[in-house]
């Protein structure tokens, strides 16, 4: 495959995940055989669980398991199936300290420990540290109670004994959601341009926050300004990584505001987040241009992105994310069981959620599957955190095979025990095309609770059940920043991927539509004159956030001025009014 349409393929699916896995999943071909078994009831169901301390997440104890009973190599192809981060015997993993009711203040000192006002929690910390080095890890960062970090992968049982831990996961990483723009021309930005800066002396400054830069140094003073200012705040220490994302995302946004100052900022995880934004208030920046997401979390406006959204716009920076592209990957619903079986019935009597898969899809993206559902309980702004689930429900993934349903893989946390109402599954490849399909089991739990479900295998069209209202990513969830969805940039017209609203409190989002579609350099996604282009709520992002810096660069209006004047020249589309399909429209900067 050459690198053009490498790079087209992964723009216009948007699948380059964090940095330490920003390549193709690398793992073996699926052997029925060795991996499946049948489950058909709930006694079987009841066998298959596997004990261990229930704070550890499942897929790190069933990591666990396999390299005690079967060596570290079938470790090693089980992490790097389910793209967990493993070297050298110790496991990428987040560990989350319970918190106290007297915690509050800053979130970290900046020296390597954190400052909470709290003497009891800062020793419980200290002690959680030094619990981590004497079991043969490292601490990596820390942020408000929690560590990230490497951790001896037999030991994780032994970390979660310590009572003051909550949990103890795999880090929740960010995906990416991925010559002159054609949105120039469709937003009408051009006669914008050709006005007198205002702002000639302060040029505006945005800072793209991404998963890589590969290839920018290579458009300095054509696609991108002469100079840029770069960070990595990963483990690699790397901008350009191999991922052309972040420099397709800074095209776009250099063609929408020639004179904008650009700042480069490399992520993966939620900790390496965190010190990004400190990073951007700290050059101060005027925007964010945030083109990734994840999963995780209620999808209410809480949260810890949402948290560093409001200290971000305390600094006077405004944040402009993708809205997702889960519009067509997504499926919500109340647990039902009319029959009383424990397996959930998403119509009728029907317990399994088929889909289906291509061989080449499979090999190239991972069939994988995100269950969670609304169990969070309250959140807690000082803490950072969620007071956690009360119901335990678990997530199961089959494969039909000459016509019979067999047991590919299952996560099955243990809440209360586990904190979160989060399941997960992948990533697992197939020789041939075929149905895949999920089931839901009520483990242990009084209440139906609202499931969301997210089955990224980009198999457009071919999920049993899809429901696109509501499949937003954190967080364009968030009410501090501006979440912006998709239509194509030559037929305006919605992109059927484009993640939709209204969040888990019943809020319009996405707030507006932008370009997708659109012509990058061949050192990125290429152009989409010669089929290839850059897709996604990505490339719709970076849109409005360069009409914002062309007009905070042209004009005497503040941000929020702008942002406001955006929204009313927006065209209206699909039903009248704001709507969480489109927001309050397609972004369109001239008056008429």
């Amino acid at each position: 495959m050459n690198r053009k349409i490498k790079y087209f393929l992964i723009g216009l699916f948007t699948v380059a995940v964090a940095v330490a896995f920003m390549v193709l999943p690398g793992t073996a071909k699926t052997d029925v055989s060795g991996i499946v078994k049948k489950l058909d009831n709930k006694s079987a169901y009841e066998a298959s669980y596997k004990e261990g301390n229930a704070k550890v997440e499942f897929v790190l104890r069933k990591l666990m398991n396999i390299y005690h009973n079967d060596g570290e190599e079938a470790a090693i192809r089980f992490a790097t199936r389910n793209r967990l981060e493993l070297e050298n015997g110790r496991i990428a993993v987040e560990v989350e300290i319970k918190s106290t009711a007297s915690y509050n203040t800053s979130r970290f000192n900046h020296t390597g420990m954190p400052s909470t006002g709290d003497e009891g929690m800062e020793q419980a910390m200290m002690m959680v540290k030094n619990r981590v080095e004497q079991l043969g890890g490292i601490v990596e960062k820390t942020y408000n109670h929690y560590f990230q970090g490497k951790a001896d992968i037999g030991t994780l049982d032994r970390l979660a004994e310590l009572p003051e831990i909550s949990v103890v996961r795999s880090p929740v990483r960010f995906f990416t959601q991925a010559i002159i723009s054609e949105g120039v021309a469709d937003t009408k930005a051009g006669s914008i341009q050709s006005l007198t800066a205002y702002r000639n002396n302060t040029p505006v400054k945005v800072c793209i926050i991404d998963g890589g830069f590969q290839n920018y140094s290579q458009l300095l003073g054509t696609e991108l300004p002469s100079s840029v200012t770069v960070q990595s705040f990963t483990a690699s220490g790397k901008v350009e990584n191999g991922q052309v994302h972040g420099t397709a995302v800074a095209e776009i946004i250099h063609d929408m505001a020639p004179d904008a100052e650009l700042y480069f900022a490399v992520i993966s995880t939620t900790a390496d987040l965190v010190e990004a934004v400190d990073w951007a208030i700290s050059q101060k920046v005027d925007l964010i241009s945030f083109s990734m997401g994840n999963y995780w979390g209620p999808l209410d406006g809480t949260g810890i992105t949402n948290s560093l959204a409001v200290e971000a716009k305390a600094a006077g920076i405004t944040w402009v994310c993708s809205a997702g592209n889960s519009g067509a990957e997504h499926w919500s619903g109340t647990f039902n069981d009319p029959d009383g079986n424990g397996w959930h019935n998403f119509s009728g009597s029907d317990e399994m959620f088929e889909f289906y898969v291509t061989a080449e899809e499979s090999h190239y993206y991972g069939v994988s599957t995100i269950l969670k559902w609304n169990d969070w309980g309250t959140w807690n702004e000082s803490t950072w955190d969620y007071s956690g689930a009360t119901q335990d429900y678990d997530l199961f993934l089959y494969i039909l095979v000459d016509g019979e349903w067999y047991l590919v893989d299952s996560s099955e946390n243990r809440q209360p025990g586990y904190k979160y109402p989060y399941e997960g599954i992948g990533y697992y490849e197939f020789d041939e095309d075929t149905f895949w399909g999920v089931k839901i089991f009520k483990k242990n739990a009084t209440q139906n609770v609202k499931f969301d479900m997210y089955i990224p295998t980009f198999t457009y069209g071919t999920l049993e059940y899809s429901t696109p209202e509501g499949s937003l990513t954190s967080p364009a969830d968030s009410p501090n920043i501006i979440s912006v969805g998709a239509i194509d940039a030559i037929q305006n017209t919605y992109h059927y991927y484009s993640s939709q609203g209204p969040t888990a409190d019943g809020r319009i989002k996405p707030d507006i539509c932008a370009p997708s579609g659109v012509s990058c350099s061949d050192y990125t996604y290429g152009s989409r004159s010669q089929g290839y282009g850059f897709y996604g709520t990505s490339a719709s992002c970076p849109h409005m956030t360069g009409a914002i810096a062309l007009l905070k660069s042209k004009t005497p209006f503040t941000t929020n001025e702008i942002v406001q004047i955006l929204y009313g020249r927006a065209i209206d589309m699909g039903v009248a009014g704001a709507d969480s399909k489109y927001g309050r429209g397609r972004l369109n900067m001239a008056k008429d």
